[in-house]
């Protein structure tokens, strides 16, 4: 079920030219995270592009508690998906 509301608080994937895209709601518009402030919307997808370096663990912000991902690997030049359940 999507998730809206969730801020990633920290991220080890990193690329010259990595972004955070978060959903913005119904037709899957996308917003960047420019301030790291920005959180999922009505759909809760974040996408993470241009990813090149590290393993590691995603922290996330949900209803004022942190949360962190068991360790996600990046195989280059392929594309990883992942999801992630919110607990309640």
């Amino acid at each position: 079920m999507p998730v809206s509301g969730v801020k990633i608080t920290a991220c080890p994937f990193t690329g010259a030219t990595s972004a955070r895209l978060f959903d913005t709601g119904p037709g899957s518009n996308f917003v960047v995270d420019t301030d790291g402030k920005t959180t999922t919307g009505g759909n809760g997808i974040v996408i993470i592009t241009n990813v090149t370096d590290n393993i590691g663990a995603l922290t996330y912000d949900y209803k004022g508690t942190a949360y962190q991902t068991p360790g996600i690997s990046w195989v280059k030049p392929h594309a990883t998906f992942a999801r992630i359940t919110v607990p309640d």
